[in-house]
């Protein structure tokens, strides 16, 4: 059929109240809650039809580029909002909260149904601070947006009645499964189906402890089949393989997953080099200590920092380079070869994917050329 976009265009018509939510619709739920719903939405159910309507023209006039949105998200708003299926929803407690002081990036939003609601989580959203705190899942007993998860859903789950679903999508799969882990026991008894889409798993503390065990049976992660991110540490979960029409990292884009009618077209395993990096990492995560992880995350993100760079991508000025390879400079030798290291595995990494590093792309440009001569 398509995408989550074609599927909505196919099946839109139909209401929750005659068919229930699917696979498919719980993944464009997940993807909801990374709109910049900010003063569209607050602690009171409001039409999911009409915020999408007010937020549409606003994504296509320059509004996306201050905000975590991928190509797909910018036909997501104006899709939803044509979307009888979704149209008729509720939205409430959108909750946005960025911190560098405190390294929290974390972000909510309930969707209210005819009975019952789905709390989405929202995923890293290109924010430093984001994926700092991504990489300190690895190794802390718990993060600060993992703490607010578990206190967003619990609330949610006390302002409404009826079963619970909870969903997200990388990061947000993440603090999805925590939240339904270790939320309190009455709301637990609620929860009917907790979706991992291509989210990180938990270190072995956490899959080992009742709480996890006790939600397992309603937790479902589903991994494109080069996935990375949702190989990230364990899962013990009932995981399902399903097909991209993407290459390596980029399957991470959701957008890309392939739907058929009301689910995803499942395929039987993962791609090689899904499989090498996950082992790598594994292996480079279980032989290094933890205080020496810590370390290293800390310092790359201290060099990324040391720039004026917010996203990820405001890195590629000259300016934020030459602030990094300054702070690189005055990292004392044992950790200043720690981040090397680190960025020579990352490297190894993205080769086995057949992502291209920087430096790769730079020697096939040129060798265009001189076939060109």
């Amino acid at each position: 059929m398509g995408n989550m976009i074609d599927y909505l265009t196919w099946r839109g018509d139909l209401p929750v109240s005659r068919v229930p939510l699917g696979e498919a619709d719980l993944l464009i739920l997940s993807r909801l809650s990374y709109l910049p719903m900010d003063g569209f939405v607050g602690e009171e159910p409001v039409s999911l039809g009409e915020v999408m309507a007010e937020l549409s023209p606003l994504l296509g006039d320059g509004e996306s580029q201050r905000h975590p949105l991928i190509r797909g998200d910018l036909s997501l708003a104006p899709a939803l909002r044509d979307s009888p299926r979704f149209a008729d929803l509720f939205l409430a407690k959108y909750e946005n909260i960025f911190d560098p002081a405190r390294d929290i990036q974390f972000a909510a939003v309930t969707v209210v149904l005819p009975r019952g609601i789905v709390v989405s989580f929202r995923g890293t959203d290109g924010t430093i601070v984001g994926w700092k705190e991504d990489f300190h899942l690895n190794f802390a007993e718990t993060v600060a947006a993992q703490t607010a998860a578990r206190d967003y859903l619990a609330d949610a789950a006390a302002r409404f009645p009826g079963p619970v679903t909870v969903v997200g999508h990388s990061k947000g799969g993440n603090l999805a499964v925590y939240a339904a882990a270790f939320a309190p026991a009455q709301v637990k008894r609620r929860i009917r189906a907790v979706r991992n889409h291509d989210g990180p798993g938990f270190p072995e503390r956490v899959i080992s402890s009742r709480a996890y065990e006790t939600i397992l049976p309603r937790v479902r992660t589903f991994l494109p089949q080069s996935s990375v991110v949702g190989l990230l540490m364990e899962h013990r979960e009932e995981t399902v393989v399903i097909r991209s029409v993407e290459r390596a990292l980029m399957q991470h884009d959701p957008y890309t997953w392939e739907i058929r009618r009301d689910d995803f077209e499942r395929v039987g395993q993962l791609t090689p080099g899904s499989v090498f990096v996950d082992a790598a990492v594994k292996d480079w995560v279980n032989k290094t200590p933890p205080e020496e992880l810590e370390k290293a995350v800390d310092a790359v993100f201290g060099i990324l920092q040391a720039s004026d760079a917010v996203r990820l991508r405001d890195l590629r000025t000259g300016k934020n380079s030459l602030a990094m390879l300054h702070a690189l400079r005055e990292l004392d030798p044992g950790t200043r070869e720690m981040v090397k290291d680190a960025l020579r595995f990352l490297g190894a990494a993205l080769k086995e994917t057949g992502i291209k590093t920087g430096e790769e792309r730079v020697k096939e440009r040129e060798s265009k050329k001189y076939e060109k001569l």
